[in-house]
């Protein structure tokens, strides 16, 4: 039976390891003790392992940690230990030690705690604050029964592949990874294609709208310059019919002279 902690304490962390009737596991912790912190940055943490797989039943903690997280942990598939949160637990106030705090639970009947290997627990809001960097963990006790399910059948191992065989999958996704460009090539030419149809169509009715214009405006300035002509034609028509009618005046020449002259 191990038990290790992320804090440091100038006593050994022991736990004693007790079976009971019914093959029931009683894990308790071998004396009182005071946990220093570290770091800042290290939470504190106690983790037991189990000398084998086992059931977990019921835990009880008395310690200064207002909180308490607790994992079970467990071999996964990759044969790696793993732990998987199992819940955060409110302590409640001890009755002997305002400071003290007491964390109960019982484990569901899951595959999950039915194979556990190790149980991890992180204590939360030291109690008083003034000694938030210690933690008093008076008990510690887990109960379990031995014998765990029977560990899940490994995941078999994907059939070896021989050269021909990954000579003849290569030309395969060759293959298709050539069609798969050939599609996305056509979409695209035929995307640029209308899109130059619809230039083209653009173009066309862009010069056909300024021939017209420069045709409008051609016969415009065409007809503003025959009525000139026109009118100007009609005034010599008009300063000739003048001239032809007009009587000449006799001019005296001695209507110039004055009386004085005379």
């Amino acid at each position: 039976m191990q038990a290790t902690s992320t804090w440091t304490s100038a006593d050994a962390l022991a736990c004693d390891l007790e079976t009971l009737e019914n093959g029931v596991l009683a894990i308790k912790l071998g004396a009182s003790i005071s946990l220093e912190r570290l770091d800042e940055e290290s939470p504190c943490s106690i983790t037991l392992e189990f000398p084998a797989a086992c059931t977990l039943k019921t835990l009880e903690l008395t310690s200064s940690a207002r909180h308490a997280e607790v994992y079970v942990g467990i071999i996964n598939a990759k044969k790696e230990r793993e732990f998987k949160y199992f819940e955060t637990i409110r302590g409640v106030r001890d009755g002997g030690d305002k400071d003290l705090y007491q964390v109960a639970a019982s484990f569901p009947a899951d595959d999950t705690y039915e194979r556990a290997v190790a149980i991890m627990f992180k204590f939360l809001s030291l109690q008083p604050p003034a000694k938030k960097n210690e933690l008093r963990l008076r008990e510690c006790h887990v109960r379990a029964t031995s014998g765990a399910s029977a560990p899940l059948p490994s995941a078999p191992s994907a059939p070896s592949l021989n050269g021909a065989s990954m000579a003849m999958l290569f030309q395969v996704q060759s293959a298709m990874q050539a069609q798969i460009e050939a599609k996305i090539y056509s979409a695209i030419d035929a995307k640029l294609s209308q899109l130059a149809a619809r230039l083209q169509s653009s173009e066309a009715l862009v010069q056909r709208l300024a021939a017209q214009v420069h045709e409008n405006q051609s016969s415009h300035d065409a007809a503003a310059l025959a009525s000139v002509l026109d009118r100007l034609s009609h005034l010599e028509t008009d300063l000739a019919a003048l001239k032809t009618h007009h009587v000449p005046i006799q001019v005296d020449p001695t209507a110039g002279e004055t009386s004085i002259d005379r």
